[in-house]
């Protein structure tokens, strides 16, 4: 659980139709056997979510250990508290209009080839667990439950 990495990634094409492969940033929410159920973490073009068509309110930043959050320019509003991690490989950096889209979970085989990037750290495990929980509708955290 928390677990940040990347991995190529195949998309749909747009009007085109046809498909196209990028990096994609994930963080596991529900480790499984054979593969695991994970949230998507992207810049969308280093607009964040003043894109048109992200809605905020499905979103957290992503902030480095120790860092606060940066807000995109033109006037960026989040409902969520940040989601706070630490970055294990030097060489990799994690812009400051990260975003965590906790509205639409992705499967991701274990059998895929990925680079690790870091974990979430502190009372922002919890929280990523409880955003996750409510975007589904539950109440309580499953953990919670009897």
């Amino acid at each position: 659980m928390a677990r940040i990495f990347m991995t190529p990634w195949t998309e749909p094409g747009g009007s085109s139709g046809d498909p196209f492969t990028k990096t994609a940033r994930f963080v596991v929410v529900k480790p499984g056997h054979s593969f695991s159920v994970c949230l998507r973490i992207s810049t969308y073009s280093g607009q964040a979510t003043t894109k048109p068509g992200v809605a905020a309110h499905q979103h957290a930043a992503i902030i480095l250990q120790g860092s606060q959050v940066v807000l995109h320019e033109k006037g960026e509003r989040l409902s969520k508290q940040p989601i706070e991690i630490k970055v294990e490989e030097a060489d990799i950096d994690v812009s400051a209009m990260s975003r965590i889209n906790f509205a639409k979970p992705y499967t991701v085989e274990h059998n895929v080839k990925v680079r690790r990037i870091g974990r979430v750290v502190g009372d922002s495990v919890k929280r990523l667990e409880r955003y996750f929980a409510e975007s589904l509708g539950f109440t309580k955290l499953p953990s919670e439950s009897p």
